[in-house]
């Protein structure tokens, strides 16, 4: 069967709609899109340079995402960050970040004693950058001020 010019036009446009949703990620019923994840990794230390060993570390959007990310902290200090699901990365853009002492956390464990500044995204004067790359952020170093 031979196409005559106007379908295979026709065609391409069809074959093109349908793949537009496939090719700028995946949407969602609230017609919101899930964008590109790539890995971000990186750690934290407390003001007497010892890892900050529980609770979370969050990333709040600030400029390029609108996708939160976050993760639990391990016993090095270390994460790796995710938005959907645990480790599957963040979106670009730029980021607040703070940690949470509550979340994922032992509740009969006693929390860290941290400047509270630093439990907070706008007070905690730490920010990030994710790049359309793997990410191994600088270590995020807490003070006593």
């Amino acid at each position: 069967m031979k196409l005559r010019p106007q379908s295979a036009t026709a065609l391409s446009l069809v074959l093109l709609a349908l793949a537009g949703p496939l090719l700028s990620g995946c949407r969602h019923a609230d017609g919101e899109t899930t964008p590109t994840l790539h890995p971000v990794t990186g750690r934290v230390l407390m003001a007497d340079g010892k890892p900050l060993t529980t609770g979370s570390i969050v990333f709040v959007p600030i400029k390029g995402s609108t996708h939160q990310a976050s993760a639990p902290l391990n016993s090095d200090g270390t994460f790796s960050l995710g938005t959907n699901k645990e480790k599957d990365g963040a979106a670009p853009g730029e980021y607040a970040v703070m940690v949470d002492l509550t979340m994922g956390v032992d509740s009969k464990k006693k929390a860290p004693k941290v400047h509270p500044k630093f439990t907070d995204y706008g007070t905690s004067g730490w920010t990030a950058v994710v790049e359309a790359k793997s990410n191994d952020l600088p270590t995020f170093q807490m003070t006593n001020k």
